[in-house]
């Protein structure tokens, strides 16, 4: 099965939160969970179906209503294009190159962690997101930034300005991958760079699905995977286009992704465009609809208050008032 390349004709959704992986070597699907994990890894050299995959695992998931998701392509291309209809916003072109945007779209995901966090009980009712299940309302957010070494590595910013930007950039993602996934938020980290640098050991770490495609040096795979021995049969080393190494359970498994078509993505991003919802306006919306429900239970408790009275007794005499 790894030696077959396939195409896929249409999509099935995806059950639960499994991101599709392809077939493993005896043939079987096999997918990995975003559930309840706020990082992933992708890695790969340029033509070795990352950005593929990535097509084709998000796509799987896009016509649930209760997911949304922001793309940036640092690559200041349009290779995740077809995902693009489906995107609450997409950054691509010279957008992407613009850092002080790619910050501001990041520190609005970091401004909505933070608010879930502060008021989960009164949102959905439980401290962890995932507990009570994203809906519409409160969705998960997927976060994807390929290639992401444009923004995390201190040697791509020109400038003392672009250092500092690209600092705030990098604390933002930490924050994010550290914190985000009680928040339902799910970090996708792309690379065809894959080093330390580009990828901070730190980040990586907290990131529990990791998705390795063909790389060319043992540092480059363990820049996504972490420690892996070179004699595992499980290794991205000189895989040929669309093979990849991932994690289930532990333990280190190699597939193979479908190609997917352009025609085919757009198709499946066209019918689900109707779902697209910015997660911050949606928060806006559930923070007034508790607001309305506070005052009408406040009102409800005055006028309890006020039926439950004791108006037997004579109120206190009132005091003359001095001329």
């Amino acid at each position: 099965p790894l030696g077959t390349p396939s195409a896929l004709s249409a999509f099935s959704r995806s059950p639960g939160w499994e991101l599709p992986l392809g077939v493993d070597e005896e043939g079987r699907s096999i997918a990995g969970s975003c559930r309840n994990l706020s990082g992933i890894v992708v890695g790969g050299v340029p033509g070795g179906g990352k950005s593929n995959w990535l097509t084709f695992a998000l796509a799987s998931l896009a016509q649930r209503d209760d997911i949304q998701w922001l793309l940036i392509d640092g690559k200041q291309g349009y290779d995740l294009e077809g995902l693009a209809g489906r995107a609450y916003r997409y950054i691509s072109g010279e957008d992407a190159g613009d850092l002080e945007t790619v910050r501001d779209a990041l520190q609005d995901v970091q401004m909505l962690m933070r608010e879930r966090l502060r008021n989960a009980r009164e949102l959905y009712g439980h401290a962890n997101l995932w507990s009570a299940g994203p809906n519409r309302l409160h969705p998960g957010v997927v976060v994807v930034i390929d290639e992401c070494q444009s923004y995390l590595d201190a040697r791509s910013f020109p400038s003392k300005e672009s250092k500092a930007v690209g600092a705030e950039i990098d604390a933002v993602v930490r924050d994010l991958v550290k914190r985000g996934r009680s928040a339902g938020i799910v970090v996708i980290l792309s690379t065809q760079r894959p080093t330390a640098d580009s990828i901070p050991t730190s980040t990586r770490d907290n990131c529990a699905l990791r998705v390795c495609f063909s790389v060319r040096t043992r540092e480059a795979a363990t820049a996504v995977l972490g420690e892996f021995s070179t004699d595992s049969a499980a290794s991205p080393i000189g895989a040929p286009t669309g093979v990849g190494v991932s994690s289930i359970e532990g333990v280190e498994v190699r597939f193979r992704s479908p190609f997917v078509s352009d025609k085919v993505v757009r198709e499946r991003i066209r019918a689900a465009s109707g779902f697209t919802a910015n997660p911050l306006d949606l928060l806006c919306s559930a923070v007034l609809d508790l607001v309305d429900r506070a005052e009408i239970d406040s009102a409800e408790s005055w006028q309890t208050d006020l039926q439950c009275s004791d108006t037997s007794r004579p109120g206190p005499a009132r005091e003359p008032m001095d001329r």
